[in-house]
C-alpha cells in the first residue's frame, strides 16, 4: 500500500500556522484476501479473484474516507 498525504502550511494573524489544502492519495498494490473458513470457501475465493480489482478499489475508497475524516485532527495540531 502506498499513501501520500499532501498539505500546505499557511499563516495568518488570528490563527497562526495552519495546515491547509490537506489531501491524501491511497494506492493499494495488491489485496491478499483469502476466505479461511466457511461452507463454500472455494467458491468465495473464486469470487474474490474474479472481483479483485473492485475489492481493491473499494478498500482504497474507504481508506480515503477514513483519512479525510482524520485531516481535521492534522489541521488542529
Amino acid at each position: 500500500m502506498c499513501c501520500a498525504v499532501t498539505f500546505k502550511i499557511g499563516c495568518n494573524q488570528t490563527d497562526g500556522l495552519q495546515a491547509i489544502d490537506v489531501s491524501a492519495d491511497i494506492q493499494v498494490e495488491e489485496t491478499p484476501i483469502e476466505v479461511l473458513q466457511g461452507k463454500h470457501k472455494k467458491l468465495y475465493n473464486m469470487l474474490l479473484k474474479a472481483f479483485a480489482e473492485r475489492v481493491k478499489t473499494t478498500i482504497e475508497e474507504q481508506l480515503k474516507v477514513i483519512i479525510t475524516a482524520s485531516t481535521p485532527l492534522l489541521k488542529t495540531k
